[in-house]
């Protein structure tokens, strides 16, 4: 999360354009992107009027809930500017000297007062994604009720209850990338929704999905079923990485952010639900048919699978779209997969998210 400060640049007592400023209450816009709570806080605190003291110009305390983004400090029209109880009373930056002033950040005092609804929509959002696949994995075991998924890369049917990759980039940027008769390696398939979108946008393409997630693997199997995709979708119910044996995998209440490493299974509020013990390959160790394409999206294990597959990414340098997992980690596993994919001579274009990465005579 991260916002502006008192050392960006703003004066003590001026405005968000640079006008002095001489109090009153101000509308706070809280943007809510790349978190779980998205939905619940953008309807609950998208729009709050925090009443400031007068030298108050930007927030400075930058932790409120995760995931958010502090924009848009603007005064809230049609408000008084002076006397009251927050506006300062008769004490203005004008009147007084800068070094002397006190402000008290706006957010300190949303903070204060709301923590208790901080907390309470924090045990809601929880609980919400916890029952929301809870109803999905039922649905997925007994195959109840399949509906069509709509995403950039075409239409396919699932036993997902929501529609959650309607504008999916990286889908539409891995099926850009994907010839009419290419083989693709899906590295962490997950449910499948990759798996059968990229199947079923051409005859002849082949997808090799590895999932080492029990769980995920039934999901995986009922979508590929359900397509009629059996022939064009090759499934192997384990990991890659760089040893050949086998590994604890951390089944995360988030499915989505399950892997082999406990870090990454508990981001998000979300906690560990079940640790397996999986089998885990070496891609250089597989007899399959060399890939065109290779989707990465691992939850951290990412700088694993490249070390275990730099035989074959030398070999054949298939196109690599990788989801690069920055949001609630250190990075450090973002950087080891940079500095591999350098050492094979990759050309890596950065996107919103993930990397798309070329090994061949146009990188």
């Amino acid at each position: 999360m991260s916002g502006p400060s008192a050392s960006d640049g703003a004066a003590p007592g001026a405005g968000h354009g640079g006008e002095p400023d001489t109090g009153g209450p101000y509308q706070m816009t809280v943007r809510v992107s790349h978190s779980p709570y998205a939905g619940a806080l953008n309807t609950a605190v998208g729009s709050t009027v925090c009443p400031t003291p007068a030298s108050v110009t930007r927030p400075r305390t930058p932790t409120v809930f995760p995931g958010c983004e502090w924009a848009d400090w603007k005064r809230w029209p049609g408000c008084g500017r002076s006397g009251g109880r927050h506006s300062g009373g008769p004490h203005t930056p004008a009147s007084r000297p800068a070094e002397t002033l006190n402000p008290v950040s706006p957010v300190d005092r949303l903070v204060s007062d709301v923590s208790p609804l901080t907390r309470g929509l924090e045990l809601l959002c929880h609980a919400g994604r916890r029952a929301y696949f809870r109803v999905a994995a039922f649905n997925y075991e007994h195959r109840l009720l399949a509906r069509p998924n709509r995403t950039p890369a075409g239409t396919v049917w699932t036993y997902d209850p929501l529609n959650r990759h309607g504008r999916d980039e990286m889908l539409a940027a891995v099926a850009a990338c994907c010839g009419p008769a290419d083989v693709l390696y899906d590295v962490g398939a997950n449910v499948g929704i990759y798996a059968v979108t990229l199947a079923a946008g051409g005859p002849d393409r082949r997808v090799v999905a590895f999932e080492p997630s029990p769980p995920a693997v039934v999901c995986l199997r009922a979508n590929v079923a359900r397509n009629r995709l059996a022939d064009r979708v090759e499934i192997h119910a384990y990991g890659l990485g760089d040893e050949h044996g086998t590994r604890p995998f951390y089944v995360s209440t988030a499915p989505e952010l399950s892997g082999f490493d406990r870090e990454s299974a508990t981001r998000w509020g979300a906690t560990v639900g079940d640790r397996p013990n999986v089998p885990v390959r070496r891609l250089d160790d597989l007899s399959l048919a060399p890939p065109d394409v290779i989707k990465l999206d691992v939850e951290g294990g990412g700088p694993a699978v490249l070390r275990g597959g730099h035989e074959t990414l030398e070999r054949h340098r298939p196109t690599l779209v990788v989801e690069t997992h920055t949001t609630g980690l250190d990075g450090e596993s973002t950087r080891a997969m940079r500095d591999l994919l350098d050492e094979l001579g990759y050309a890596v274009e950065k996107r919103d998210g993930f990397w798309v990465c070329r090994g061949g005579s146009d990188a």
